[in-house]
C-alpha cells in the first residue's frame, strides 16, 4: 500500500489554525452585524425624522392633494400602466389639475430638501391602493442625476402586506441594472389616518445599500485585513517553535528508531539511543530518555518471550497430547449388537473437556450405557472425567451407583462433582434399568416420536457418599431409542445471550425422529450450529443414541 508522507508541522499546524479560523469567523460575523444593524437603525432613524421634518417642520402634508389624487385615479381605473407613449401622456393627461393646487407647489419645493438626507437617492408620495395592489404616485423627487419617469398618477404593482407591517420598514432589496448598483426600498405610513383608519399617504424611499452600510463594510475591510495579518502571524510563530522544539529531536529520534530495528530484523539488540543532556526538559527529551532505558529493558523482555514461547510450545504439544488420550477414552466406533445399535457424538469446548460418554457389553446378556458431565471445563474436569469414567466402566456391571458416588467423593479436594445417566440394558428381557444423578432429561422414542423419560431426581456424584440413589426401569420395545444429552446442547448460546434450551431440542430432535443413528446426531447438531451462528462455543457437547433392534 501507498502512503504519503505529511509532515508533523502540517499536523499540528492545521488544529490551531482551524480553531484560530473559528473564532476569527465567528467573532466577525458577530462584529459585523452588530456594525451592519447599528448602519441600519441611523437608516430607519433617518427616514423617521425626514417623515417628522416633512408632517411637522414643513407643514406640507397632501392632505388635498391626495384625495383629490385618489378622486382621479378611481374615475378611471385601468387593469395595468398604458405602455404605449401616446396612450400614456393621455392617462397622464387626466391628472393635470392636480398641478394647479398652490398646496403642490408648495410641497414639490419643500420635498427635495426637507426630506432628503445623505444616504437618499430618490423618494416618492402617494397612496396605498389596497385592492388592487398598487402604489399611486403624487410626486416623486431625487438626485437629479438619476431619471424620474413618475408623475402624478404612476401606479405600480406592490406587496400590501408589507406596507401594513409597520410604518418603518425596509423592503426587499433590488438591483438596479441601468446604474449596477444594489439598493433597498423603505416605506414610512403618514400619521393622519383616512375615514377608513388607514394611513393617508405614504413616503417611498429608495437608497443605495452601499451607502447604508458605509460603516459596517469599512469595518469588515478592516477586520479581515487585521485577520489576515493574525493569522500569518501565527502560522510563521508555530513554524519556528516546532521545528526547533519538535522537528528535529523527532528526526533525530527516527533515524536512531531505524537503526534500532535494522539491529533487531539482524537478531541484535543495537544502542541506538543516547540519553538526553540537554539542559531544557521537554515531551520529546522524556521521550528519547524513555526509549534509552527501553533499549536496555527490550533485550531481557526478549529472552523472556523467547523462553515464555518454548514454554508455551511444550504446553500445546501437551495438551494435544492429551486431547488424543482423552478422545482414546470414549468409544471411537458404534457399538452393533443383534439386539442394539449405539452411537455417540462429543465436541469439546477447548482441547480437553469435561464431557464423557460409553456403550459397551458387560456381558451376553447386557449393555452398559453412560453419559456424563463434570463440572467446569478445561484441564481439571477433563483428569476428573477419566476418574469417573474409569470407575462408572468398572462399576457399571454391578449397577452399584451408591459404591460410584462414594469412590468419586474420596479425595475430592478440589470439589468437583459430575452428573451423569446410567444404563444397563438387558438384551433378553429388553429392560433397561437407569439412574439419573442431577444430569439433564433424557429422551425416549416410541412409535416415531421422542418424548421426555419418567426420571426421578438425584443429586450428581461426588458431593454426598451417604446420599440414596433411586434406581428405575422401563420395558423398551423394537424401534425404540433412547437419547441422551449434555448441558452442552440444551445451555448453547447465540451471539445475543440467547439459550437454545431445553424446549430448543424437543422440537427439532422429533423433527429428525425419522433418522437413524449417526444420522440424527448430526443433524441434531447442525440445527445447534445454526442458532448458535457466529458465536463461540459455550461449553463441551455430546451426545448418544441407543436404538433396539
Amino acid at each position: 500500500m501507498k502512503r504519503h508522507r505529511i509532515s508533523l508541522i502540517v499536523i499540528t499546524l492545521l488544529p490551531i489554525l482551524f480553531i484560530a479560523a473559528g473564532l476569527g469567523i465567528g467573532s466577525f460575523f458577530i462584529g459585523y452585524s452588530q456594525a451592519k444593524q447599528a448602519d441600519y437603525n441611523v437608516a430607519v432613524s433617518n427616514d423617521e425624522k425626514s417623515m417628522f421634518s416633512l408632517t411637522v417642520s414643513a407643514g406640507h402634508e397632501p392632505e388635498t392633494l391626495v384625495p383629490k389624487l385618489r378622486e382621479l385615479y378611481q374615475a378611471n381605473p385601468r387593469d395595468s400602466f398604458p405602455t404605449d407613449q401616446a396612450e400614456a401622456n393621455a392617462y397622464y393627461g387626466q391628472f393635470r389639475d392636480i398641478y394647479e393646487f398652490e398646496e403642490y407647489s408648495e410641497l414639490n419645493a419643500a420635498f427635495p430638501s426637507k426630506i432628503a438626507t445623505e444616504i437618499l437617492d430618490y423618494n416618492l408620495i402617494g397612496f396605498l391602493d389596497e385592492e388592487r395592489a398598487r402604489f399611486v404616485v403624487l410626486l416623486a423627487k431625487g438626485d437629479p442625476s438619476l431619471r424620474m419617469p413618475y408623475l402624478a398618477g404612476y401606479f405600480f404593482d406592490v406587496d400590501v402586506a408589507v406596507f401594513q407591517e409597520s410604518n418603518t420598514f425596509y423592503g426587499a432589496s433590488f438591483y438596479d441594472s441601468v446604474r449596477g448598483t444594489k439598493y433597498f426600498t423603505s416605506g414610512i405610513a403618514s400619521m393622519k389616518k383616512n375615514e377608513d383608519g388607514k394611513p393617508m399617504f405614504w413616503v417611498l424611499r429608495q437608497t443605495n445599500e452601499a451607502t447604508i452600510y458605509r460603516a459596517s463594510s469599512k469595518f469588515r475591510d478592516n477586520y479581515l485585513l487585521l485577520i489576515s495579518v493574525t493569522f500569518v502571524g501565527v502560522a510563521l510563530t508555530n513554524f519556528i517553535v516546532i521545528f526547533f522544539i519538535v522537528l528535529r529531536p523527532i528526526k533525530k529520534l527516527s533515524k536512531s528508531s531505524d537503526k534500532y530495528v535494522d539491529g533487531l530484523h539482524d537478531g541484535k539488540i543495537v544502542d541506538a539511543f543516547e540519553q538526553n543532556k540537554s539542559p531544557v526538559e521537554t515531551e520529546i527529551g522524556t521521550l528519547n530518555d524513555s526509549l534509552f532505558y527501553m533499549q536496555g529493558a527490550i533485550g531481557d523482555y526478549t529472552n523472556q518471550v523467547a523462553e515464555a514461547a518454548k514454554k508455551e510450545q511444550q504446553i500445546a504439544t501437551e495438551l494435544s497430547l492429551a486431547e488424543r488420550i482423552q478422545s482414546g477414552m470414549v468409544p471411537s466406533a458404534p457399538l452393533v449388537t443383534p439386539s442394539v445399535e449405539c452411537f455417540g457424538f462429543m465436541v469439546p469446548a477447548k482441547e480437553v473437556g469435561g464431557d464423557f460418554y460409553d456403550f459397551f457389553p458387560v456381558d451376553e446378556n447386557h449393555i452398559g450405557i453412560v453419559i456424563g458431565d463434570v463440572s467446569g471445563k478445561g484441564v481439571p474436569a477433563a483428569l476428573f472425567m477419566a476418574r469417573a469414567h474409569t470407575v462408572a466402566k468398572l462399576l457399571l456391571g454391578s449397577h452399584d451407583i451408591d459404591r460410584i458416588n462414594k469412590t468419586l467423593c474420596q479425595e475430592n479436594g478440589e470439589l468437583l462433582f459430575v452428573t451423569a445417566f446410567f444404563a444397563l440394558f438387558d438384551t433378553k428381557k429388553r429392560t433397561l434399568h437407569y439412574v439419573n444423578c442431577g444430569h439433564e432429561q433424557a429422551y425416549l422414542r416410541h412409535d416415531g416420536k421422542f418424548t421426555p423419560l419418567d426420571q426421578d431426581p438425584n443429586m450428581p456424584l461426588g458431593l454426598d457418599d451417604t446420599f440414596p440413589f433411586v434406581q428405575q426401569e422401563t420395558t423398551l420395545s423394537a424401534g425404540d431409542a433412547l437419547f441422551l444429552y449434555t448441558d452442552g446442547l440444551s445451555e448453547a448460546t447465540d451471539s445475543k445471550g440467547a439459550l437454545f434450551g431445553r424446549m430448543g431440542i424437543d422440537a427439532p430432535l422429533n423433527e429428525c425422529a425419522s433418522e437413524r443413528g449417526d444420522g440424527l446426531l448430526k443433524t441434531l447438531w447442525s440445527k445447534v450450529q445454526e442458532f448458535v451462528g457466529d458465536a463461540p462455543q459455550s461449553d463441551d457437547a455430546c451426545m448418544v443414541i441407543c436404538e433396539i433392534k
